[in-house]
């Protein structure tokens, strides 16, 4: 039987120092002894990845330029690797999960925490609490 493709698009990884970075971490290092992982994530990051886990960096600077590295290795690694989950490290990285998710047909999903969650106000003036959010 054949292990799981699992990517990982993350911003917040080691060098980079706080609670979603040693959760993203952790859960790279956990989820590489069930399925084959690969990360997109910040430069200077490869240096401290899980042993069993291949990782792909984009400068972490400036932030658009991030993005649109990620983007384009995201996209290629869906093509050519074609992994069963995508798995986007913030809500910064959603997006890009999920296109890339499309263009291979594999699973995606994105794990919030702390600012990633915020009440934003809708036109009317109210505020869109998470019970609000649909998730597809």
């Amino acid at each position: 039987m054949t292990q799981p493709r699992i990517l990982l698009i993350t911003r917040n990884l080691p060098p980079l120092v706080g609670g979603m970075e040693r959760l993203n971490w952790h859960m790279a290092d956990e989820l590489s002894k069930y399925a084959e992982v690969k990360v997109i994530g910040p430069k200077g990051s490869a240096a401290l990845k899980p042993e069993h886990v291949s990782l792909t960096e984009a400068p972490l600077k400036p932030l658009p330029l991030f993005l649109l590295i990620t983007l384009f290795k995201a996209l290629w690694l869906a093509l050519r690797w074609k992994p069963d989950v995508i798995l986007a490290g913030s809500g910064l990285t959603a997006p890009i999960a999920r296109l890339a998710s499309k263009l291979c047909r594999a699973q995606s999903a994105a794990y919030l925490h702390g600012f990633d969650i915020v009440n934003v106000p809708d036109p009317n003036g109210t505020y869109l609490g998470s019970k609000h959010l649909k998730l597809k």
